[in-house]
């Protein structure tokens, strides 16, 4: 169906919703498609309601920088994550490096992150399957203990505000003097795109190192994998076992399998379970295995038992973004088309990903195989890699 016929579908169902939800549904529909347009006359008018906005509100921020002028606010980036259009996903270590690069482009001192709350009980309004699976709940909880954590990851993060209302965000828009998302504003939110990170690794930007894990977390993994692998390569192994999009999870009897015929004398397989399911009663048989039950909840482990693995293996999930953008990782993923549907590969195409090809800003052991993770598969793209990282090790230690 094309675009325009798409359009006006989607204005002929506003009838038949106002019948059924009612006057204040229609107005709450048309307060947000002027803030967060879905349609051609949407993003119009949103265009001249912003230049509208940003010429009336120039005098309160004027007044308010004579007012409450800060020396030290004017080296800082203030990165705004707005929970109106923000998913709490790891999506959000996207976010943080475009931020970075703006920063660099800058060259400011270092980032401040200001959180805003949306409008759906601090949060945006998701998408009926999604939202079934993560209430608010479980937002708030991935919000305290999946996203904010990651702020310790990122070595030019200041700090960080938790905006109690929408109000409080606006304030500190109005005296921030850098400011990203690039023309972003509280009253018109903008999500930051990976296509743009994608975009400048096209362009030749650098956008690596960028993730690291901090030191304490690095001591606190190295003392446990003394114990548990001692002189062993650890391979680290990341399942997806997700309600949500459940033909992307990790195919577990194959890990399981790939992790019994390694090598016990030169390799210890180590698993990372997802931590939807990590609480949960297993019926795989992780029996004589090694489970790193603390990655499961906490971020900043889980990145640095990333950074001390041999290798890190898995399927691409939402953790794995915090191998993609650690320079010290060594990593392959595995993602297969054929249990992708359309919808899902047009949006990965959007986000700029070459769809078969390895990431544009990866290292040489950085590779992602677009294959199913049956044991083969898995067993196939070790052995390549293998010999690839005992080849480095080889070169670097002449």
């Amino acid at each position: 169906m094309s675009q325009e016929k798409s359009e006006w579908r989607r204005l002929a169902n506003i009838l038949g919703k106002l019948s059924t939800h009612g006057l204040s549904w229609l107005i709450k529909r048309i307060g947000t498609e002027l803030r967060l347009p879905t349609t051609k006359l949407g993003q119009v008018l949103m265009c001249f309601n912003k230049s509208f906005y940003r010429v009336f509100s120039f005098p309160f921020r004027i007044t308010l920088h004579l007012l409450f002028w800060n020396r030290g606010d004017s080296r800082t980036l203030h990165a705004f994550i707005d929970l109106d259009v923000c998913p709490i996903t790891y999506d959000i270590v996207d976010f943080l490096l475009l931020a970075t690069c703006e920063q660099k482009e800058k060259k400011l001192d270092n980032i401040h992150v200001v959180i805003a709350p949306g409008h759906d009980n601090g949060f945006k309004i998701e998408e009926p399957g999604f939202a079934h699976i993560y209430d608010h709940d479980s937002r708030r909880w991935r919000l305290k203990n999946l996203c904010i954590p990651i702020f310790d990851l990122v070595p030019n993060i200041s700090g960080y505000t938790i905006c109690t209302n929408r109000l409080q965000a606006t304030f500190i828009w109005y005296m921030a003097k850098h400011v990203s998302p690039k023309d972003y504003t509280v009253l018109f939110p903008k999500m930051p795109k990976r296509r743009d990170l994608i975009d400048r690794a096209r362009a030749g930007e650098v956008l690596l190192p960028f993730l690291r894990s901090p030191p304490q977390a690095i001591k606190y993994v190295e003392s446990w994998l003394s114990h548990i692998a001692e002189d062993r390569r650890v391979i680290c192994i990341t399942l997806r076992e997700s309600l949500y999009g459940p033909e992307r999870n990790s195919n577990i009897d194959a890990w399981i399998k790939f992790a019994r015929q390694l090598d016990p004398m030169m390799y210890q397989p180590i698993f990372i379970l997802d931590t939807d399911t990590a609480l949960e009663t297993h019926s795989d048989d992780f029996s004589g295995l090694t489970i790193f039950r603390e990655g499961a909840w906490n971020v900043c482990l889980r990145s640095a038992i990333y950074e001390k693995a041999w290798l890190s293996m898995g399927v691409v999930c939402g953790p794995t973004e915090l191998c993609w953008y650690n320079q010290s990782c060594r990593y392959m993923f595995f993602i297969s088309l054929d249990n992708l549907s359309e919808e899902r590969i047009g949006l990965m195409k959007e986000s700029g990903f070459d769809i078969g090809q390895q990431f544009i800003f990866a290292e040489l052991l950085q590779q992602i195989v677009w294959q199913e993770d049956n044991l083969d598969n898995i067993t196939s793209g070790f052995e390549g890699i293998r010999q690839q990282i005992e080849a480095d090790e080889s070169i670097s230690s002449q």
